[in-house]
């Protein structure tokens, strides 16, 4: 899983700024993800004794060897409890020419179960002193939301699996979603192999939700794309096209790892591939030996099949 997730209380004037963030945004449960805060003085004072008290939501802890790195100056950072996190004593230069100053605190956290854990820095939460002025980050809270998912899971195949060159096969990609929340706003790019494109009549369809889901399919594209998908709680739907190939070969689409986006960070965990093969037809020959007997005489028929393809090919029937 890539994609992150920033909530931000900027600072204005005698405030501190705070930013929350998770790297990513989603993980598998007891999976570890990095959380990371930022403190940012625009003061063009320094300040001192910055302090915060970051109370993880139930469920959500710092596990053992979190990695804890800390470029806030002076800064003690220390963990009460595994769903406390505490920083006192830091400080931050002044803002030279307007530009902000700013240290981050970052460490891992992980939560066994799924769901999403929204972690709340209050506002007036965060504390310091500016030329012996207490300052405070200002209203709105900070939020950041780690999503503890399941990955989904792509499965592929073609239908037949197995065509006459310019023959189409129906192309089927199936996203499967094992969480308890249905994932919105699905992104799936497939890019075909070299020597397969969509059919002349695409027929394109999806079996996926949401207000403006599309497949991007035209006739000889080279690759399919799925948007603004919803994939079912605990459950699953399908994209299809047609897909052909004039030229005989065994062709294998794979979707990467990580090929799947959704708004709730939660992507495909593992590759998912389906082969073509498009054969021309095995040909046929027939010989008697001798070619002429007498009556009575015995002859023996030779049917000899042959293969034209590169690669081998199973006769189903004669």
């Amino acid at each position: 899983v890539t994609s992150t997730v920033r909530a931000s209380s900027l600072a204005a004037l005698a405030r501190i700024g705070v930013q929350k963030r998770f790297i990513p945004a989603a993980v598998r449960p007891g999976e570890r993800a990095r959380m990371q805060l930022r403190f940012l003085n625009p003061l063009a004072l320094p300040i001192t004794n910055l302090s915060a008290t970051d109370n993880l939501p139930p469920g959500l802890v710092v596990p053992p060897g979190p990695g804890l790195t800390n470029s806030c100056t002076g800064a003690t950072v220390s963990l009460p409890t595994p769903s406390q996190v505490v920083i006192s004593g830091g400080s931050l230069p002044a803002a030279v020419g307007g530009a902000v100053t700013s240290c981050e605190i970052e460490l891992d956290v992980l939560a066994a179960a799924e769901g999403a854990y929204s972690n709340v820095i209050a506002a007036s939460s965060v504390t310091a002193d500016a030329g012996g002025t207490p300052v405070s980050n200002p209203p709105p809270d900070t939020v950041a939301t780690l999503q503890v998912r399941n990955p989904v899971t792509l499965g592929k195949a073609f239908a037949p699996a197995s065509v006459l060159p310019g023959t189409p096969s129906t192309l089927t990609i199936t996203l499967s979603n094992p969480n308890a929340i249905a994932l919105t706003g699905a992104t799936l790019a497939d890019a075909l192999p070299d020597g397969l494109a969509v059919a002349q009549t695409p027929n394109a369809a999806t079996t996926c939700g949401g207000a403006s889901v599309d497949v991007a399919a035209p006739a000889s594209a080279t690759s399919i794309a799925l948007t603004n998908a919803t994939i079912p709680a605990g459950g699953s739907c399908t994209v299809s096209v047609d897909t052909v190939s004039n030229t005989p070969g065994v062709y294998t689409n794979t979707i990467p790892t990580g090929a799947l986006v959704t708004a709730e960070g939660v992507s495909n965990g593992d590759a998912a591939s389906g082969a073509l093969a498009v054969a021309e037809p095995p040909t046929l020959a027939k010989q008697f030996s001798p070619v002429s007997i007498p009556a009575g005489g015995v002859s023996t028929l030779t049917l000899a099949l042959g293969n034209d393809n590169a690669f081998a090919i199973t006769l189903a029937a004669a």
